[in-house]
């Protein structure tokens, strides 16, 4: 006891006051560091990814998904089956198929009483029980679906990596269309080819909700302007109760069952009438389409010179892109740039606010269920609404216009996305929403554990179609390495701020530990 009273009164001598400033410094020090962690990770929203651990484990939101679907299966007996075309022992030597495989069970052992795992064997056409205790020939023909292809119906192919969902009340098959590795609509798949996600989850609660649907209406993409429609887009459509397919229509009429016509970052312009004429064209069938209570979706590319004749149809309801007319260069579409917002350094990828309507609190108070982070689009233009249009998405107050190489405009608050909407003389009300960046629905966004970009668009759908027992909150695991996904600009120079105020703060300390020892 007497040593450790001498050393403690030796720290504060002259002689050992600089061992004592050092040691004051390093808990400083360390402390400072764990303030920051804590603040950046607590109010800047750090979003670390882990693609290591693959966790299968259901979220809990298929739980209401399914709760009224449950409820009339166990009166009436009726079981949605989960079909595989491999064994299981093959699924699970599949990379990528042994992913499906586990999700798949996870759902029967939650649902016993409603969701049944089957084996197909298509070479032998035995159809097997997951113990193995039933067995049955059966008719490949009445598990393929058919569809339209250039106005001819046609059944599609079962592969053994096929997935085939089935009720009593429909069917649904998930075949390879973009990958020869197998399973590959379980996944979000990048431009090159690789996977980046898994939505094992939200594939099969869809598609079960989908054999449980008796009928489903189409959304049919546009062809032949140089369209660039995204995979990711296509697989969210289906997993909200569409059909996809296209539609050239310089040749036909839009079918009745067209639930949504996508036009999808188109470099061409679309064929209208002249004058007096009674031809229908492409943009006289877009406007019967809409006036008889259609729903159009259209993404703009902002580097695409003017479309006349689309943008001037979509200024009948109101929704014009923004244009600055740059001498000797004529009119130039405005692109947005926003040093607060962006989550890049080249300030065109921005964090998006919803507006402050009563429609947009709408459908963002339903995204709220289930996340709270905000909508990101990249290489984005200006929309300026009018008449019946309404915005959804908007910058942030820091935002400008660029065009030409030069700001155009610094306003801020520009609308990014709207919806408008126009009844017609039959009475019924169609929608059209534009949005100028073909990024809403890029992969990388709509898989983003840090943006809401796929609630969004899922709860548009919900709210201004009408479409029901959408799987939202359905959990993705990521394959992706990013980190600090979701840190802007603003908080990036704020969390620069902080760690450069470190070494000003311990200087401070340390200049007036050497003050007060040289006066004593």
């Amino acid at each position: 006891m007497k040593k450790m009273n001498e050393r403690s009164r030796a720290l504060f001598k002259r002689e050992n006051l600089f061992s004592g400033a050092t040691t004051a410094l390093f808990l400083a020090f360390a402390i400072v560091i764990n303030l920051i962690v804590y603040v950046i990770t607590t109010a800047f929203g750090l979003y670390l990814s882990t693609p290591n651990q693959v966790d299968l484990s259901l979220s809990g939101y298929t739980e209401s998904l399914f709760a009224e679907a449950e409820a009339e299966a166990k009166e009436t007996g009726e079981k949605v089956k989960i079909i595989f075309c491999q064994s299981p022992e093959e699924m699970d030597a599949s990379d990528k198929g042994s992913l499906v495989h586990e999700t798949a069970k996870n759902f029967v052992e939650l649902h016993p009483d409603f969701i049944e795992i089957q084996y197909l064997n298509i070479i032998t056409k035995v159809l097997s029980s997951a113990d193995g205790s039933k067995t049955e020939y059966v008719d490949l023909g009445d598990y393929q679906t058919e569809t339209v292809i250039d106005g001819k119906t046609v059944k599609s192919p079962i592969y053994k990596t096929s997935v085939i969902f089935k009720s009593s009340y429909g069917k649904r098959v998930l075949t390879d269309t973009y990958s020869s590795e197998g399973y590959s609509g379980f996944y979000t798949v990048n431009s090159s080819g690789y996977a980046i996600a898994y939505n094992g989850e939200e594939i099969i609660a869809s598609m079960i909700m989908w054999s449980l649907t008796p009928t489903h209406k189409t959304a049919y993409f546009t062809v032949y302007h140089s369209e660039v429609s995204d995979v990711a887009f296509s697989n969210m459509l289906v997993c909200a109760g569409y059909n996809v397919k296209t539609i050239d229509l310089k040749k036909e009429e839009i079918p009745a069952d067209a639930g949504l016509v996508v036009i999808s970052s188109p470099k061409e312009d679309f064929e209208r009438a002249q004058a007096g004429s009674n031809i229908d064209t492409e943009i006289e069938r877009l406007r019967t389409y809409v006036e008889n209570g259609g729903n159009l979706y259209v993404a703009l590319d902002p580097y695409v010179e003017r479309l006349t004749v689309l943008e001037e149809f979509l200024a009948e309801y109101g929704i014009e892109t923004s244009y600055a007319t740059i001498p000797e260069r004529g009119e130039i579409r405005n692109i947005i740039r926003d040093a607060n917002a962006s989550i890049e350094t080249d300030f065109y990828t921005m964090e998006i606010n919803y507006a402050d309507n009563e429609l947009a609190r709408k459908i963002h108070e339903t995204v709220k269920k289930y996340s709270d982070t905000r909508v990101l689009i990249k290489d984005c233009s200006a929309l300026k609404l009018s008449k019946n249009a309404t915005s959804l998405l908007k910058t942030s107050p820091s935002a400008a216009l660029y065009a030409g190489g030069g700001e155009t405009d610094g306003a801020g608050s520009y609308d990014v996305a709207a919806i408008a909407t126009h009844t017609g003389p039959t009475g019924k009300t169609g929608t059209v929403f534009v949005v100028p960046s073909v990024y809403l629905t890029a992969s990388d966004g709509m898989v983003s554990g840090g943006y809401s970009n796929r609630l969004f668009l899922y709860s548009l759908f919900e709210n201004m179609h009408g479409l029901e027992n959408l799987p939202y909150g359905c959990k993705t695991v990521y394959y992706s390495d990013s980190i600090l996904e979701g840190l802007t600009m603003q908080t990036a120079r704020i969390y620069t701020a902080i760690v450069l105020s470190v070494p000003v703060i311990l200087s401070i300390i340390g200049g007036v530990i050497i003050i007060r020892r040289k006066n004593r």
